[in-house]
C-alpha cells in the first residue's frame, strides 16, 4: 500500500468484543474508505458474536463518509431473500 495509506487491523483473538467494536465504529466514524471483513457471518452481522450487527447501523454517525465494503463471509451480502434484509442492504 502507499504509505498516506495505514491499514487498521482488528482481530478478534487479538481483542475483546466490546473493544473491537469500538475500534471498528471508531474508524467507521472517522471516515475509513474501504473496509474488509474476512471471517464467519450471518445475513445481519459480522461474526457470529457480533462485530458488527444490522441493529448497529442506525446508530452510526458517518453519514457522508461511506466506506466501500467487502465482506470475505458466506451471506453477509446475500440480500435476495424475502422478508430478511441483510447487513449490507440495511447500511446502504
Amino acid at each position: 500500500m502507499p504509505a498516506k495509506f495505514t491499514p487498521i487491523r482488528i482481530y478478534l483473538t487479538e481483542h475483546p468484543l466490546d473493544e473491537a467494536r469500538w475500534l471498528l465504529f471508531n474508524e467507521i466514524t472517522k471516515g475509513v474508505g474501504v473496509m474488509n471483513y474476512i471471517g464467519h457471518g450471518g445475513l445481519d452481522r459480522f461474526s457470529g458474536s457480533g462485530l458488527l450487527v444490522s441493529d448497529d447501523v442506525g446508530s452510526m454517525s458517518n453519514t457522508g463518509k461511506y466506506p466501500v465494503v467487502t465482506a470475505m463471509t458466506c451471506v453477509v451480502g446475500q440480500f435476495s431473500i424475502p422478508g430478511y434484509p441483510s447487513l449490507q442492504s440495511i447500511w446502504y
